[in-house]
């Protein structure tokens, strides 16, 4: 092969590299825990086979039975190490080891309802298993060797860390695998964990006891810096009449300006986001659809209340009725006026 002959070889190997890439990108996912330790612990030298990595697993299962956490973790490392198919599938099944001993803990958890020693070592095992299961499917996802490989680590971890209550990592796991390929379960799964825990409204409150009332909304998270400064082009209010000055602290916007005596509806737009990087869930309850709180402020000072679909007092009125929360100076609670019957948004 010539000096010409050579360069040709090499840059059609190079184009062909490169159009796999752009069409099975790796996606950039870090978890910052899971990455220090990543980059703290050197990965293991692999040596396969198929009798040391049998051997393994059954040590893996004989761990599970005596709830050995020690023994699992010896053998979990002999997994990784001998596994025939690859390190990255020696990671996935040291990590459904870990899960098998979380799930066995728990279990022992539960049944020793009168042994508090026993009851908190269980858990304590079935915590720290469940953290191991979730750091070797972060290995199988940081030693994929392609895109599917990833994806299936990322979509196997982003279960592991809701079992955690990690959800934030949760969310961010099948964003990664989402970004790879398009999947309707996966899609299903990140529309669930987001309405139930994602980026979103959490309640509704009211500073009405001066001149110029406001309506504030809780977040579950503080917005991100970069979108802080425009945070009104995220709100909105209607009717808008006049001048309504937006605040922001952390997790709490406020709306003020407002006028005694007008209904309004106050929610957020699509694409603010928080310091993770996730996007607010206007949809997400308490909000009720499209994250509208409708704010009510009665003509007189001092007796204005929110109602939103999902605000209800226990024991006040029908379970299927939004509750009427009426705010007196004092603080007295429900009042027999301005309770007009909030419509379902």
């Amino acid at each position: 092969m010539n000096r010409a002959q050579f360069l040709m070889y090499f840059l059609v190997s190079f184009m062909m590299i490169s159009l796999v890439d752009a069409a099975s990108p790796l996606p950039d996912y870090r978890e910052t825990v899971l990455e220090m330790r990543w980059q703290a612990a050197p990965v293991p030298a692999h040596v396969p086979s198929i009798e040391r990595e049998a051997k393994a697993l059954g040590r893996a299962e004989a761990a599970v039975r005596n709830r050995d956490f020690d023994a699992m973790a010896a053998a979990a490392k002999d997994i990784v190490i001998h596994a025939p198919a690859g390190q990255v599938t020696g990671w996935q099944k040291a990590s459904a080891a870990w899960l098998s001993l979380s799930r066995s803990s728990r279990d022992d958890a539960k049944d020793a309802n009168h042994d508090w020693e026993a009851r908190q070592k269980a858990e304590r095992i079935a915590d720290n298993a469940l953290g191991e299961a979730a750091y070797n499917m972060y290995a199988a996802f940081r030693a994929a060797p392609d895109a599917d490989s990833a994806g299936q680590s990322l979509g196997a971890l982003a279960g592991i860390q809701e079992a955690r209550g990690k959800y934030v990592g949760a969310e961010l796991a099948l964003l990664a695998s989402l970004a790879i390929r398009e999947d309707a379960g996966t899609r299903a799964r990140l529309d669930r964990i987001r309405n139930e825990n994602g980026f979103r409204i959490l309640e509704a409150r009211s500073d009405e006891d001066r001149d110029d009332p406001r309506a504030c909304l809780a977040l579950s998270a503080t917005v991100a810096e970069s979108q802080r400064d425009g945070i009104d082009d995220f709100l909105t209010l209607s009717p808008d009449h006049g001048d309504h000055p937006v605040v922001l602290r952390e997790s709490t916007v406020c709306v003020g300006n407002l006028a005694h005596g007008t209904t309004y509806t106050i929610g957020l737009r699509d694409g603010l986001k928080d310091t993770h990087g996730r996007i607010v869930v206007p949809g997400a309850r308490p909000a009720g659809p499209r994250g509208i709180f409708r704010r009510a402020l009665c003509a007189a000072p001092g007796r204005q209340h929110w109602h939103s679909p999902d605000q209800r007092k226990p024991g006040r009125g029908p379970a299927d009725s939004a509750a009427h929360y009426l705010r007196e100076p004092g603080g007295r609670g429900y009042a027999g006026a301005c309770r007009p019957k909030p419509e379902r948004l």
